[in-house]
């Protein structure tokens, strides 16, 4: 029998038994969660009496991998992308010791890249700088970003400037001397433009400038103008300087620090100092022996000129002092028109000069860096890129590509570059200037990284990017010097473009070039992996000489860290890839259902939901309108009694007919045969009498007059003959005939020809119109005909 005792028993067994399980599953979870994965083997005490000895645990198999040795367990992790890395330090204590020092996230940045950046772009740690650069590549990869294209309609254009934090941008042309303000990110421009002429005339000038507040234009004729641009469209004002080049205006500059400045060289091979506030020249830079192709000035310290036959020269001028000293001695008075007596003009010839290496070398480009005190020169024809020192033109470097000869088409640099010190960690809770998507990715790690920076110090390298006619971009460290002739070799080579670089924009993130076909390129300066194409979309059948460089060649490339504008040709393309749309207005997307059923409203679903919803909008709009068409086509019929426009008119006219014919009185009805043939019989009649009435006219007139010759009556007989033929074929065969033809005259007045012959000086006396008509005033239609017959209507 069954006894309470026993049901006791049990209960206090089952009790105990799973009191002894949750102990067991706590100290496991214990062990896992303290990163012991060694685990020793534990048997349970013998069960009570009743229990089975299969609730005896077996023995735990050993974990493995934690007997690696960490070094090999870094190198592992490593080969991780940054959001693997974060999920696998989650796993144990252990892994989470390993993945949160420095040096893990330093190896696996080069597994990745292949190599240590040349810039850094975060300095507090090698994990930021991964997981940024990263999200920025992924961004240019897979990002939608928006392209716009558009055309300022000034021709040619041959310079921008862009204010990425306002969202504008001016653009101009040498070709018509103009300039135009439009907003990049829609592509709309003023109607207002800014010319570098004073009558505002389109025409071309010969160089050109654009700062962010002023344009200056250099003209063929020497002088130099300045277009000063304000808010109001009114206060754009264009002055001229007083002095002029002895020949066209070659170049012209400004200095980054002194905005008061500008400096031109010209076809007569001097370069001038200008005052922007006096309009007077206060210095001339003498020396050059050809026409001066670039400019470069540092405030404080020289300025650099090259010539179009390849030398450059070096001035040692303050033109602070040069200013001052002007301005002194001219008393600051503003001069526009020149006239005036002004002081004498600052005159210096260069310091010393550095000849090209070789015969038929222009001077295209020249780079200064006025902090290390180096300036690199590119010539025209010429495979190679030289640098030379500032301070007394001696050669320091030379940078060419060892697998082509091709020649360098155009140079940038990264100039902003300055070196990070990682021994000097950012100190936390401290306001440094990020962008808001590198404080995302920063702020996303849930745990802080032991920094190793007295292991692996950062070395920045500024980077010097060249690009040749084979389109080839090599990427040299412009801060390297040698002793020696021998050339320093690339650090990276890109091969891409199948035609000539023609711009190149260079930062720590992407290369940016641009060639003669219209397209442009984004790589990775480390790997020089290509991350974006802008293609340059162009109709196979489009009527456009493709062989014009003007017309699809870019120009010049300004970026940010998504966002870029570029010139190629005529028109401007910008583009924006960032997630918030820092400059383009982000497409506002449609929002997603609160019913998400499955997976029909997320990526490609909600695409075809879109897409299934317009179309049966589409559908029920097109079934509207046709519903209405057929309203209204009913409503016509309706009015209209089912008649066509035709038979409607025909129909009005039968009505007003009846109504016309039942006002008068009533007539005989005849058939519509004999009707017209009474019509015709009517018409025949006042023809025969119109003829009777000229021809007694024609008696008259011969009666009266004396020696009068008898007129011929050709064409009476013509017409008797005509009208006794009773054969179709006789009368057909007579008309044929044109010598039987009567003549005009006797068409029209029953004269014959031969009168106008045989009396030339004859004035026939017309017949009064009230004799010539038939006596009955009363017929209106017969009236009507016989003016008809005769040509009075």
């Amino acid at each position: 029998m069954h006894s309470d005792s026993d049901d006791t028993y049990n209960q206090q067994q089952y009790i105990d038994i799973r009191k002894q399980k949750k102990q067991q599953k706590y100290a496991k979870s214990k062990k896992f969660q303290n990163g012991i994965d060694k685990y020793e083997p534990q048997h349970n005490e013998p069960a009570q009496a009743g229990s089975s000895s299969n609730t005896l645990e077996k023995e735990r198999p050993k974990c493995m991998i934690n007997n690696v040795p960490m070094e090999v367990l870094i190198h592992i992790f490593a080969r991780l992308d940054p959001s693997s890395m974060i999920f696998a330090a989650q796993v144990c204590k252990f892994w989470r010791h390993i993945i949160k020092d420095d040096t893990c996230w330093r190896q696996g940045f080069i597994a990745y890249f292949g190599a240590p950046p040349f810039k850094r772009l975060a300095s507090d740690s090698w994990k930021s700088e991964y997981v940024l650069r990263t999200h920025l590549h992924r961004k240019w990869e897979k990002g939608r970003g928006t392209v716009v294209v558009f055309d300022p309609k000034i021709g040619p254009l041959a310079n921008i400037y862009v204010n990425f934090q306002h969202s504008w941008m001016l653009s101009g042309t040498l070709d018509r001397a103009m300039a135009t303000k439009s907003d990049p990110s829609t592509g709309k421009t003023e109607r207002t433009a800014m010319f570098g002429h004073e009558d505002a005339e389109p025409s071309p000038v010969s160089s050109m400038k654009m700062d962010g507040h002023q344009i200056i234009w250099g003209h063929f004729d020497g002088y130099v103008t300045i277009t000063t641009r304000t808010i109001s469209t009114s206060g754009r004002q264009l002055k001229r300087f007083s002095d002029f080049h002895e020949g066209p205006v070659t170049a012209v500059t400004t200095s980054s620090t002194l905005h008061n400045v500008v400096l031109s060289g010209g076809q007569d091979g001097i370069v001038k100092i200008w005052d922007i506030a006096s309009g007077r020249c206060v210095g001339n830079l003498l020396g050059a022996r050809s026409a001066v192709t670039k400019v470069r000035v540092d405030s404080r310290k020289r300025i650099i000129a090259g010539c179009i036959d390849g030398s450059t020269l070096v001035w040692n001028v303050d033109v602070v002092s040069v200013l001052t000293a002007a301005r002194n001695a001219n008393g600051h008075r503003h001069v526009y028109e020149g006239g005036q007596d002004a002081a004498p003009v600052y005159s210096k010839l260069p310091d010393f000069g550095i000849t090209p290496p070789g015969e038929d070398m222009p001077v295209m480009e020249i780079l200064y860096d006025d902090e290390h005190e180096f300036f690199i020169v590119q010539y025209s024809n010429c495979s190679r890129v030289y640098k030379y020192s500032a301070l007394d033109g001696q050669r320091q470097a030379m940078f060419e590509n060892p697998n082509s000869t091709a020649k360098i088409t155009c140079i940038q640099w990264d100039k902003e570059a300055t070196s990070t010190n990682e021994e000097e960690p950012t100190p936390p809770k401290v306001n440094v200037k990020q962008s808001r998507h590198q404080q995302d990715i920063i702020a996303a790690s849930n745990f802080p990284v032991i920094t190793s920076n007295e292991l692996f110090p950062s070395v920045t390298i500024r980077i010097l990017a060249s690009g040749d006619e084979n389109g080839n971009v090599c990427l040299f460290d412009m801060d390297s010097v040698s002793t020696s002739n021998k050339a320093t070799m690339p650090l990276t080579t890109i091969h891409g473009h199948h035609t000539a670089i023609s711009a190149i924009y260079l930062d720590a993130c992407k290369v940016v070039t641009g060639s003669t076909d219209g397209w442009i390129k984004i790589w990775d300066p480390i790997s020089g992996v290509n991350i974006k194409i802008l293609h340059n979309k162009i109709p196979r059948n489009a009527p456009v000489d493709r062989t014009d460089m003007d017309l699809f060649s870019v120009r010049k490339i300004v970026c940010t860290d998504y966002v870029g504008v570029a010139i190629i040709g005529n028109q401007i393309k910008s583009w924006d890839f960032s997630p918030d749309k820092q400059l383009l207005s982000r497409r506002k997307l449609r929002p997603k259902k609160a019913n998400n059923a499955g997976n029909l409203y997320t990526s490609r679903g909600q695409l075809q939901a879109e897409i299934h919803e317009a179309m049966t909008e589409s559908k029920t709009r097109i079934a509207d309108e046709r519903k209405a068409l057929e309203e209204e086509t009913r409503t016509i019929q309706k009015l209209t009694l089912g008649l066509s426009d035709t038979e409607a008119l025909e129909y009005a006219i039968m009505l007003s007919e009846e109504a016309s014919v039942q006002a008068t009185p009533a007539a005989p009805i005849k058939d519509e045969h004999d009707q017209g043939t009474e019509e015709d019989e009517e018409l025949m009649q006042a023809v025969i009498a119109s003829l009777e009435s000229a021809k007694h006219d024609s008696d008259r007139i011969s009666n009266d007059e004396e020696g009068d010759a008898t007129p011929s009556n050709d064409s009476l007989s013509l017409f008797s003959e005509s009208t006794s033929v009773t054969d179709d074929r006789e009368l057909y065969q007579a008309l044929d005939d044109p010598t039987e033809w009567p003549s005009i005259g006797s068409a029209k007045n029953s004269i014959p020809g031969s009168w106008s012959d045989s009396n030339p000086g004859r004035v026939l006396e017309p017949r009064p119109a009230a004799s010539r008509y038939i006596e009955d005033e009363d017929d209106e239609e017969l009236q009507y005909v016989l003016k008809l017959s005769m040509g009075e209507v």
